[in-house]
């Protein structure tokens, strides 16, 4: 018998990576039909869609979905990788990359998750920010109490 072996497929690993995948894709194929009818529908020139919230919204989104794909195949091909090679600096390269992979895709949803609470409490107040930053950061703001601060 010679010291190779025959590739072992780990069902966890081929589980989560295959979830990941399917779901990322689904992901990526809805946020595409809604950012192609956000761009059909946005009237004005590129820069002008570019400045839509919904566009930007639906463009981190299909980046994030495009990157859980990548993450999946990534899972899915961690019990390949010592066929490949027998380094482990190789091992612990392709480890980190995927770590790396996923803690930006968390900041990624913080980040969309951030922009979305900002949008809604603009779209509630009619304050586009641009009246707090010329106040100096800071907001006059009281909510719907509609007594003076004083």
């Amino acid at each position: 018998m010679g010291n190779h072996s025959a590739v072992q497929i780990d069902p966890v690993t081929l589980t989560v990576g295959t979830g990941l995948i399917l779901a990322g894709s689904r992901l990526a194929q809805k946020s595409r039909v809604t950012l192609r009818r956000l761009y059909t529908e946005a009237p004005g020139s590129f820069e002008v869609r570019e400045r839509n919230f919904p566009v930007r919204r639906y463009r981190r989104r299909y980046q994030a979905s495009l990157l859980i794909v990548l993450l999946g195949i990534l899972i899915v091909c961690t019990d390949v990788l010592p066929l490949l090679t027998s380094s482990s600096f190789a091992a612990v390269i392709y480890v980190t990359i995927t770590l790396l992979l996923a803690v930006w895709l968390l900041l990624l949803g913080m980040i969309d998750a951030a922009a979305s609470i900002r949008q809604i409490r603009v779209s509630r107040t009619g304050d586009d920010g641009a009246a707090t930053q010329r106040r100096g950061g800071r907001s006059t703001n009281y909510g719907d109490d509609k007594r003076s601060p004083h």
